[in-house]
């Protein structure tokens, strides 16, 4: 029962009907009171939140990256949703409630423009991954100016670092220190090109980086 505090045009306390008046650092207020849900989530429901929850932890630490990653795919979206929608339906196994991260489906960039070749990956000290791929300047679909973009996510860790601006096609490399914390860990690399224009991205290929962090 709720009960008036200066006739009936004051603040009251309490419960009254469906609503509930309250103070907060001397300000009275009033909210209503929450609605019953009658309707608890189907068993489909479940799974796709479920999964929605797992791409999104993944793919969070690399959110502004994939503005760029996903641009293309941004109509009455945010490319973070566009992202999480594609990767849940290509890239999570399992059954309900254990699901899991397939990461050499994920893609992190789509798009039209050729990826790179024959990309390696070598740790060296000091916590150094070197990143190596070939350009071949003869194929009239590629240009040497394209940018890298790499993103390196831990998983166990809910972090990334990354970049949309790394070296270029014809460089052929790029080296990046992965953080102290890092070490001893396994994460997942991936690499897409995007036009000096940014106009066309690729689509990202994946490389497992498997506790070779020293």
């Amino acid at each position: 029962m709720g009960t008036y505090k200066d006739g009936i045009k004051g603040a009251f306390s309490g419960k009254i009907g469906p609503v509930i008046g309250a103070k907060w650092k001397q300000t009275d207020y009033m909210r209503s009171l929450p609605r019953k849900n009658h309707n608890p989530s189907t068993l489909g429901q479940l799974k796709q939140q479920s999964k929605f929850r797992l791409m999104m932890l993944f793919l969070l630490p690399i959110n502004e990256y994939l503005r760029t990653g996903y641009k293309l795919f941004t109509v009455n979206q945010t490319p973070l949703n566009a992202a999480i929608q594609y990767n849940i339906k290509n890239a999570i196994t399992g059954t309900y409630p254990n699901f899991a991260i397939k990461y050499d489906k994920v893609l992190t960039s789509r798009g039209l423009l050729p990826n790179a070749k024959n990309i390696t990956v070598r740790a060296e000290a000091n916590r150094i991954v070197i990143i190596r791929w070939e350009c071949d300047s003869r194929d009239p679909a590629l240009s040497s100016a394209d940018l890298s973009m790499i993103a390196i996510i831990n998983p166990s860790k809910a972090q990334a670092i990354y970049t949309t601006h790394g070296m270029t096609r014809a460089h052929e490399q790029m080296s990046i220190q992965m953080p102290h914390d890092w070490v001893g860990d396994s994460a997942e690399l991936y690499i897409s090109f995007i036009s000096r224009s940014e106009a066309e991205v690729s689509n990202s290929e994946h490389i497992n980086i498997a506790k070779v962090i020293n």
